[in-house]
C-alpha cells in the first residue's frame, strides 16, 4: 500500500523521481569507490615477499641534506650485517629518445638483490653497483 502510494507520488513528479534515483545511484557508486580505495590502500598488504621487513635508509651529505644512501654506503651496510638484504637505489638519471624528444623516462640504478628482496621472479640486473 505504502509502496504503491510512493510510486504514484513519484510518477506525478518525474524530475523529483529522477533526482532521487540519481542521488541514490551516485551515493552507491561513491561508497563503492571509497571502499575499494580504502581496502586496497589500508587493508591489503603490499605485494612484496616480506613487507613488514622493509625500511627506508636515509643518509645525510656534508651539507646536512637528507637523502638516499650512496651506493658505497649500501655496500658497507650490507657487509656490516649479512642478515640485511638491501634493495639499494643509486643515482637517478633520465632516459630520452632521439625519435621522441617529448618522451622522458626517469630511472635509477638498483642493487642486484633488488628483485630478490621485493619478490619478483624472472628479472635480473645487467650491471651491478660497485
Amino acid at each position: 500500500m505504502a509502496l504503491r502510494a510512493a510510486g504514484r507520488a513519484l510518477s506525478q513528479s518525474p524530475w523529483y523521481a529522477a533526482a532521487s534515483v540519481g542521488t541514490i545511484a551516485l551515493t552507491a557508486a561513491l561508497s563503492t569507490t571509497v571502499f575499494g580505495v580504502v581496502d586496497g590502500v589500508l587493508f591489503k598488504s603490499l605485494p612484496f615477499r616480506s613487507p613488514d621487513r622493509m625500511y627506508i635508509a636515509l643518509g645525510a651529505d656534508a651539507s646536512g641534506r637528507v637523502g638516499s644512501l650512496a651506493p658505497d654506503d649500501l655496500v658497507s651496510l650490507r657487509r656490516a650485517d649479512p642478515r640485511i638484504a638491501i634493495a639499494g637505489v643509486g643515482r637517478a638519471f633520465r632516459l630520452t629518445s632521439v625519435d621522441r624528444p617529448d618522451l622522458t623516462i626517469w630511472a635509477r640504478e638498483i642493487d642486484p638483490q633488488f628483485f630478490d628482496v621485493v619478490g619478483v621472479v624472472g628479472c635480473s640486473v645487467t650491471r651491478s653497483l660497485p
